[in-house]
Order: C-alpha cells, then sequence, then structure tokens
C-alpha cells in the first residue's frame, strides 16, 4: 500500500496521465447501480421494469405532444415544405454537397478519434477502427461514398443506447426526471433504448430533439432557437443608456430581462406564442422571476400557468439573490468545496504527502469553489472569514494538524494562497478579457460605460464589478494601467498582464504574512525554522526520502508554539516544553546519548563538541532541520541527510 502511494506522490510531479490513472484506482468506488425508479406511481425493483421504466419516460419525452391550441395551419405549411423539399431530394440524382469522401479524409478522421470512449449496441470502440489497418479504412470509405451516392443510411445505424445519468443537487433517485439521457450513438430519428443495471430495455423511437452531447446537437438547437430570441427583442428589451441589453442566453438558458411588469409579461406571452407555433411546451416550474429593488406582488402567466417567484435562483451554475448579494453563493460554494475535497480524501490522502494533495485541491476543489468569483461584488468581512475558514479546514485536514494549528502556518508549509487573494487575481484578469474584447460586443460596450460612468461621477455611492477592480487596483499600485487604457486603448497582453498581477499581489501578501508572524510570539519558533529552508521544508523532505509520518510528527513539531508548562515526560515545570524534551529531559537522556554517539560516528568529535557548545536553542533547531552555515561547514554533502535522518529520528520520541 505505502509502495502504491509513492507511486503516486511521484506520478505528481513527472507523469500526469499516470498520476490520475493511480487516482482513480484509489477512489472509493460508488455503484452504478439504481435500486429502484417510481414511475406512473408504481415502484420498479427489477433491472427489467427499471429499464423498461426509463423507456417509457423517455419515449413520452422524444414523442412529439400534441394541444389543441398548437397552430395546425403552420404545421401543415411546414409539412408541405418538407415534402416538396424531399420530393425534389429524390429526382436529384446528384451527390451531396462537397461529393464523396476520399480515403485521405478517413484515415485523418480515424487518427483523431477519441480513444477509451464507451460503446454502443456492436460493441465497438474507437480503437477497434484506429488500429484495425488500411484494409478497414478502404471498407469504411466504401459503406460512407455509397451513403451518398443512394442518399440513405443504414437501419442499424439509426439504433442507439441511453445512459441515464443522476443529476444530483438533491434531487429524488426515484424520479425519472431526475437522469439525464446521454446518448452513446447519434440520434436523429432513431430507434433508441435504456440501458440500466447491465438490461437494455425494449426499443423506442425518437421523434423530437437533439441527443445529449452530440456535436451538432448545440448548432441545431441554437437554429431552432434563434427566431424566438430576435422576437424577444422586438417585444422588449431593457437598456443601458442608449446600449440595448437584449435578453441573455446560453444555451437552453434564456434570461428576460423586463423594466416593468407589463414588459416583462410581454415577453413571456410572446415566448408562449412562439411555442404555440413551433408545436412544444414550456415547463413553468423550471422558471422562475427575480424582483429587483421592490416586492412584486403580482401574478406573471405563461401560457395558463403562473411563474414562481422568488428571491433567489441559479443561473448558469452561479447563485443569484434578489439583494445582489454574494453571501449565499459564497456560503453555497464553500460546501460544495467540502463535498469535493472529501471525495479527494477518499483516496486515501492520509497517505499521501500534504503537496501532493493540495496540487489534487488546487486543481479540483479550488475551481469548483471559485467558479463565477468575478462576479462576487461587495464581498464583505463575513464572507471573506468563511471563505478563509473553509480553506483553513482543508489545509489543516490536509497535514494532520489539531484545529487550533495557527492557519498562516498552515498555508504557508503548503504554498497555499488564501482564497480572497485568489478571488482578487480572477476579477483581474477578468478585466484584461473586457479590456481586450471586440468593441462591437454588447458586453465590451456596457463595460466601457460603466467604467466612465464610475470615474465620471466618484461622488455617488456605486456597486459592482467596477467599483470593486478599481479598489483592488489600487490596492496593489495597478490603477495606471487601467488610466492607461481609458486614455489610449492600449492594455498590457495577457501574459504580461498575468505576470504583473502576480508579482505585485505575491509581494504584497508575502509582506503582510511575515508582518503578521513577526508581531506574534507564536511564530517566533517556526520563522527561525524556516528561515534557511523555506516554509514547505518538511514536506519536500517528505517527498524526498519517503518517511511520510516521520515528517508528520517533525511538522507538528515545528506548528507548535512555544509553551511553558510541566513536560509531559518528566513532570518537572520548564519554560519552552519542546526545547526542554530535546535536551534536558531526563526520561529522553538514554535516546539522546544514542544520538550524539551516532552523531559522532557518522562526522566527527569536532562537529558534536561544537554543537553541544551551542544553545539548548540553537541544539533544538538544529536537530529539527535548521541546519546553520556554521555547522555545515563540518559535513560533507551526503552527511547531511544524514544528520537529519537521524534528528528526525530522535524527535518521534518528544510527546508535546
Amino acid at each position: 500500500m505505502d509502495n502504491t502511494y509513492r507511486e503516486i506522490d511521484e506520478a505528481a510531479e513527472c507523469d500526469v496521465r499516470l498520476f490520475w490513472r493511480l487516482i482513480s484506482r484509489q477512489k472509493n468506488r460508488k455503484t452504478n447501480q439504481i435500486s429502484e425508479i417510481l414511475h406512473h406511481n408504481r415502484k420498479c425493483k427489477s433491472p427489467e421494469d427499471i429499464s423498461n421504466a426509463f423507456a417509457d419516460f423517455y419515449a413520452d419525452v422524444y414523442t412529439p405532444t400534441e394541444n389543441a391550441k398548437f397552430d395546425s395551419d403552420f404545421k401543415a405549411h411546414v409539412t408541405e415544405f418538407v415534402d416538396r423539399t424531399l420530393e425534389s431530394c429524390a429526382t436529384n440524382n446528384g451527390l451531396l454537397p462537397g461529393g464523396e469522401i476520399t480515403l485521405y479524409e478517413i484515415e485523418t478522421v480515424v487518427r483523431n478519434l477519441k480513444l477509451r470512449k464507451a460503446p454502443g449496441y456492436d460493441k465497438l470502440q474507437n480503437e477497434h477502427v484506429r488500429y484495425s489497418g488500411s484494409k478497414l479504412h478502404t471498407v469504411i470509405l466504401r459503406i460512407f461514398n455509397a451513403v451518398i451516392r443512394f442518399g440513405r443510411i443504414p437501419l442499424c445505424w439509426k439504433h442507439g443506447l441511453l445512459i441515464p445519468l443522476f443529476k444530483g443537487n438533491g434531487k429524488s433517485k426515484q424520479a425519472p426526471e431526475n437522469y439525464r439521457p446521454i446518448s452513446l450513438l447519434p440520434i436523429i430519428d432513431i430507434t433508441s433504448a435504456v440501458y440500466v443495471n447491465e438490461h437494455v430495455s425494449v426499443p423506442f423511437k425518437v421523434r423530437q430533439g437533439v441527443r445529449q452531447g452530440g456535436v451538432l446537437s448545440t448548432i441545431l438547437y441554437l437554429v431552432y432557437i434563434n427566431d424566438l430570441l430576435n422576437e424577444l427583442e422586438l417585444v422588449g428589451t431593457a437598456n443601458i443608456s442608449n446600449i440595448r441589453t437584449s435578453n441573455p442566453s446560453f444555451a437552453d438558458d434564456v434570461v428576460c430581462i423586463g423594466t416593468s411588469p407589463q414588459r416583462l409579461q410581454n415577453m413571456l406571452n410572446c415566448a408562449y406564442d412562439y411555442s404555440l407555433k413551433w408545436r412544444f411546451e414550456f415547463n413553468p416550474l423550471k422558471s422562475v422571476i427575480l424582483g429587483y429593488r421592490t416586492e412584486l406582488d403580482l401574478v406573471f402567466n405563461l401560457g395558463d400557468k403562473s411563474v414562481n417567484i422568488s428571491t433567489e435562483t441559479k443561473h448558469l451554475g452561479i447563485l443569484r439573490t434578489v439583494d445582489l448579494s454574494p453571501s449565499t453563493d459564497i456560503q453555497h460554494s464553500c460546501r460544495k468545496g467540502r463535498n469535493a475535497y472529501f471525495a479527494i480524501a477518499g483516496t486515501g490522502s492520509c497517505l499521501l504527502n500534504p503537496l501532493t494533495v493540495c496540487g489534487l485541491y488546487n486543481k479540483i476543489v479550488i475551481p469548483a469553489v471559485l467558479y463565477g468569483c468575478e462576479l462576487w461584488n461587495g464581498i464583505k468581512p463575513k464572507d471573506i472569514r468563511c471563505l478563509e475558514t473553509f480553506q483553513h479546514f482543508i489545509v489543516k485536514h490536509i497535514q494532520g494538524f489539531p484545529k487550533r494549528t495557527r492557519s498562516d502556518m498552515c498555508e504557508s508549509m503548503t504554498n497555499l494562497e488564501r482564497l480572497p487573494i485568489l478571488v482578487e487575481k480572477r476579477k483581474l484578469m477578468f478585466l484584461y478579457k473586457l479590456c481586450e474584447m471586440k468593441a462591437q460586443s454588447l458586453t465590451k460596450q456596457i463595460f466601457i460605460y460603466r467604467l466612465f460612468q464610475y470615474f465620471g461621477d466618484t461622488s455617488r455611492k456605486q456597486h459592482g464589478f467596477i467599483p470593486d477592480v478599481t479598489n483592488i487596483l489600487s490596492k496593489y499600485s495597478l490603477l495606471n494601467f487601467l488610466n492607461s487604457y481609458m486614455f489610449t486603448g492600449c492594455f498590457p497582453t495577457k501574459l504580461q498582464w498575468k505576470n504583473i498581477v502576480n508579482s505585485a499581489i505575491n509581494q504584497h501578501e508575502k509582506h503582510r504574512k511575515e508582518e503578521r508572524m513577526r508581531s506574534d510570539n507564536d511564530f517566533t519558533r517556526f520563522l527561525r525554522l524556516s528561515e534557511n529552508n523555506g516554509y514547505d521544508f518538511i514536506w519536500q523532505y517528505a517527498k524526498y526520502t519517503g518517511r511520510l509520518r516521520t515528517a508528520k510528527h517533525v511538522a507538528k513539531l515545528w506548528s507548535t508554539p512555544p509553551t511553558s508548562g510541566n513536560c509531559n515526560l518528566c513532570g518537572h515545570f520548564v519554560q519552552d516544553t519542546l526545547y526542554h524534551q530535546i535536551t534536558m529531559c531526563t526520561e529522553l537522556q538514554t535516546q539522546r546519548h544514542l544520538l550524539y554517539k551516532r552523531l559522532s560516528e557518522m562526522t566527527s568529535d569536532n562537529f558534536l563538541y561544537t554543537l553541544l557548545s551551542k544553545s539548548d536553542e540553537y541544539v533544538s533547531c538544529f536537530l529539527l532541520g535548521n541546519h546553520e552555515e556554521a555547522l555545515l561547514d563540518f559535513l560533507t554533502p551526503e552527511h547531511c541527510l544524514d544528520v537529519l535522518n537521524e534528528g528526525f529520528s530522535y524527535l518521534k520520541y518528544c510527546r508535546l
């Protein structure tokens, strides 16, 4: 087991793919089995019943609904147009646009096939095609060109598997609607089946919609919904000065911005009319209305159903509230980060070097916590405390430190940056993105307007991204870059700006941290031990030698503040319990003499005499790893590590 975790530590430095493969092996495997589904008030427990229940549910989803209010005349018009198009295609014997496919095109696509992908009905994977050789490539070429010449797609290509994936977020696992159908093959007017618990359901027809994860799905959906967005813009739109803000949309998330209740209702009516024309139905339960500045006691309808009025909702994974405060979103992000961390901890993080675990924390947990942090405007002290409390807990858990260990020590020993600092860095990088956007983009126009509005009326208290980022720039003496941009339109390149931001913030943060530590007696010993080694010296030692258990014990000694009291070993009252146990405690006299004997044998009597002539504090710090130049002159490079190992082995007898 120790060898496995040593391999993970080594792979983290040199082989990223091997590292993630080893991490995946150590994760606690969660079963993907679905034990029970409630469908049409009937409990389904057997694999066959569960898969058929999903098939029945998805068949309804993929079957066009019928509603007496749907526009029959428009349907007849579209049907007639499609029939004419099909008839024209049938009489036209020409090839599809682009002509026949060449062998070079087939080979290029095969080389770029992604590996380790799930197969469909035929159990064939991309590896079979990629490593099959030129003969199969020729067969594939003939098949595709036959499809182009005859204008027909083989029936077997129209079969696919749907894998239900649970959406999470506290939803019921018994409801089929809380599972997202993932298609393993293209699904455009094809026959599908659901694969659950190693059982395939009865097949069903897919008559509408696009498949989840398809390359063309996004484009097809945008073409389908584009007319609705155009109509919403004509019906009613909000303005910022003379800038029309339209209705922001991303995939199937559409935001309707109404400056008055009547305008908002007009847009809802427009969306409902569009749905009747194109024969689909909205789900009002998945829509919500937020009222900013004023409480809404009105009723908004989407067709004949009302839409809920709320004080908060999630949009693109970011929690938006009517008071525009980021506090709730920050608390939610910290809870999400804690869950993500303990998912990592399931890999056996206590047996990994803390620097390796911190690497996982930076790559997995931090992005989850700071997602959308550029929009955390007006952060309050309580929000900063929430972020810091979250990271302090994590960093102590990673290193196995007690809860009352000083947080500055814990973060320093793992080289982790404070979360509020990372938020500021991300906001400044977001500023770069805004400055480099094209002038005709809507986002850039709003940014420029808000920027000049802020500096043009400094007497009025303003909120939002511009005041926040201006305060951050002033804090780190970087405001001149924004002033220069306003007058010249020039801004540093991405790499230049990143280096400028990191240099200014890191220097400022380092200075503040050193000031905090030097003004507090709890850090006296910690600062002395790290002055010749660096804060992460102990974990670097563990990575080099593999002695993680010894390093963890020494790290706890490093992080223990100087305290007076009765020694846990001999019972005497002393001024500094750690220094006393290392150099004076009678209970450790035998172990101490053995240590001095081994040091004398591996070095020289002159070295030991020089060491013991120093103060107890000096000797203690030396054995704790702070090797100063005066004594290093007596040691050869190969002896330095041996002396360090002997000192750390002796320290295991210390008990604070």
